[in-house]
């Protein structure tokens, strides 16, 4: 359960480099096969934007 609550605690917390990581490895190991390259994007309620900033998308995506 310790190890439960610090994982959560740096994901939302204020750990900047390990949430960028974090957000790198999602993106690029399992949300990115679900959106094609050639795609628009709109993150909405995008908080940090380290999802928008990690999908590979064609420009003109944005974060609201």
């Amino acid at each position: 359960m310790n190890d439960l609550r610090e994982m959560y605690r740096r994901r939302f917390g204020d750990d900047i480099e390990f949430r960028a990581k974090l957000w790198a490895m999602l993106c690029n190991n399992f949300f990115q096969k679900y959106i094609p390259e050639n795609s628009v994007v709109l993150d909405v309620g995008a908080g940090y934007c380290e999802f928008i900033n990690n999908i590979k998308a064609r420009n003109g995506s944005l974060s609201i």
